[in-house]
């Protein structure tokens, strides 16, 4: 089973350029051939579907990702719109019932094996996200659920700060709360999130948290105090999380970009290619 995990896709209206560098619609479509390419089995976003919320994007981005060859799930991030996102995800049959502008877009789906538990956390208008008492009442429940069953919960933002002053030094509310409630449950393989537009790995509790890097830009490392949030010239990419029984869940990051074919070099235990040659 391989769950494909795109965040942090900041789409805008057709004809839009981010911050006059980044062409999210162009970004999109490599991504979604990368995920197709590497034969994912489920895709998720973790938020950010929209930049600003606007219907325009909404319609976009699903243009784009009409073109998955698995099927799409997503939970909303900071600059989505809670209404406009139940607008243009009404026909699919993951979104639970609300009346757009508060009610929580959180659910449980299978991945083979796996209960993903996707979770909202989004506070409009502020950055940082929140696991509020009915949000944390509604995991518990859905943990217990799926007591049987190897579990991933899916957030916007990750249950620890990302160490970038441009950040901020507070990350998700209620992560203490999230921690206790997941102490004992050994079932419970991998927290992935977004938000930060990097790779990043942390805990939470006993369990390894996973931050999945943005689909359209990155964001500088700078750890320097009083450092602003940059916007990095490095690759997008995405999170490919690989489960088998025998190894059971394993996280890769996929750079997106067009790099040139991969060169092999072992096959069946033979060397396909020399070890040096001279400059």
């Amino acid at each position: 089973m391989l769950i494909a995990q795109i965040s942090d896709s900041h789409m805008l209206p057709p004809g839009e350029i981010a911050y006059g560098r980044s062409d999210t619609e162009a970004a999109l479509r490599s991504a979604v051939a990368a995920v197709n390419t590497a034969g994912a089995d489920v895709v998720i976003h973790t938020g950010d579907f929209a930049h600003d919320g606007a219907p325009e994007a909404y319609a976009l981005a699903l243009e784009v990702l009409q073109d998955l060859d698995a099927p799409l799930y997503a939970i909303p991030g900071n600059h989505d719109d809670r209404a406009n996102m139940r607008v243009a995800f009404k026909g699919f049959a993951w979104l639970p019932e609300g009346d757009g502008l508060a009610d929580f877009i959180h659910y449980t789906f299978d991945a083979g094996p796996i209960r993903v538990i996707a979770c909202d956390s989004v506070i409009p208008g502020e950055s940082n996200g929140e696991l509020c008492a009915a949000r944390l009442t509604w995991l518990e429940a859905a943990l217990d659920a799926a007591a049987d069953k190897p579990v991933i919960i899916a957030l916007h933002p990750p249950p620890f700060p990302c160490g970038l002053p441009g950040f901020g030094a507070t990350g998700l509310g209620g992560a203490d709360a999230l921690a206790a409630m997941l102490a004992g449950r050994t079932n419970v393989l991998r927290i992935i999130a977004g938000h930060n537009h990097r790779t990043i790995t942390g805990l939470c509790g006993p369990v390894p948290a996973c931050v999945a890097p943005s689909v359209s830009y990155p964001f500088a490392f700078d750890t320097i105090a009083g450092a602003p949030l940059a916007i990095a010239y490095e690759p997008p990419g995405c999170a490919m999380h690989l489960w088998r029984k025998d190894i059971g869940l394993l996280t890769h990051t996929l750079p997106i970009g067009d790099f040139g074919p991969a060169t092999p070099l072992l096959k069946d235990g033979k060397r396909l290619l020399p070890t040096s040659t001279t400059r």
